[in-house]
């Protein structure tokens, strides 16, 4: 009698009627990594489409059909390494996190991240510089075209708050309005600096180091004077 495999987490990809040939590749290279590094024998990495195409109910759809330990959620406009969910694991495991993000960025200039922090206020504020040795960061609201989590934290958002992980809330995306569930039940939300999912951007892709590139020569100056002291 063949064994039941269990599954570890899953894996899934928002709805598009336009794939690119670029998400696809590199979908199809991360599961045959993913599977062959992080699954035993008995093990597997589940896998979901969303159907519907409103962000809301497309990620409300993935939650909903999720297995295993943790959902990864993934935008069709994007390029990204065989090792990207590998990678994420690590930093997941080893800053105990519940909730973590590659890093992605905006598809016009300055190409900055798809990320921000809370004001004092409970106001949205993009995230600017860091040093850019930074590996990883504690974040406010990012977008979820890159989110692994914990399924637990979704079940937590429904029992505790009763309401649908990314239900929008008025003045927020669907993405935004999970980040503030989870601020709301103090659940950090990390940035994994190093991971980069790359938006695809009509004639270009895009990289991270467009954007640090600008900040990075005043990282070094202030370097060198700390040094000199």
């Amino acid at each position: 009698m063949a064994k039941h495999k269990r599954a570890i987490g899953t894996i899934g990809v928002m709805w598009s009627d336009m794939v690119s040939s670029q998400f696809m590749h590199s979908l199809s290279q991360m599961l045959l990594y993913s599977q062959e590094r992080l699954c035993g024998p008995d093990e597997f990495i589940a896998y979901n489409w969303a159907k519907a195409s409103y962000h809301e109910l497309g990620r409300s759809e993935l939650v909903d059909n999720a297995q295993g330990d943790w959902l990864l959620q993934l935008d069709t406009d994007h390029q990204f390494a065989p090792d990207l969910l590998e990678r994420l694991l690590f930093f997941k495991e080893r800053e105990k996190a519940r909730v973590i993000s590659g890093v992605y960025c905006y598809k016009a200039p300055p190409y900055a991240p798809v990320a921000n922090i809370w004001g004092d206020k409970g106001q949205v504020i993009p995230l600017g510089a860091w040093h850019p040795d930074t590996e990883i960061l504690q974040v406010g609201p990012v977008g979820a075209g890159c989110l692994l989590a914990d399924r637990s934290v979704f079940d937590e958002i429904k029992r505790e708050l009763r309401q649908a992980p990314f239900h929008i809330i008025t003045g927020l995306s669907e993405d935004y309005s999970f980040a503030k569930r989870c601020k709301e039940l103090k659940i950090p939300i990390h940035l994994a600096l190093k991971v980069e999912c790359h938006h695809l951007a009509p004639r270009h892709v895009i990289h991270i180091s467009d954007y640090v590139d600008k900040f990075r020569p005043a990282f070094e100056e202030a370097q060198k004077q700390v040094d000199k002291k």
